[in-house]
């Protein structure tokens, strides 16, 4: 998979193959050192610097 850093804590992942895009969309909870990892599939006009965050999970 291909990983880019977007800004504003925000990172683009481009994975190899669909299968992988699918567990991963589909699946979770998922965490990264302690953190949670929120997933949403990409949309076209994204602006990392404009995304306001209204809820978490707790």
């Amino acid at each position: 998979f291909d990983m880019v850093d977007v800004g504003f804590e925000f990172y683009m992942i481009k994975f190899d193959l669909p299968q992988d895009n699918e567990l991963v969309s589909s699946g979770g909870p998922w965490m990264v050192f302690d953190y949670y990892l929120t997933v949403h599939l990409w949309v076209l006009d994204f602006v990392a610097s404009k995304v306001k965050i209204e809820s978490t999970l707790v």
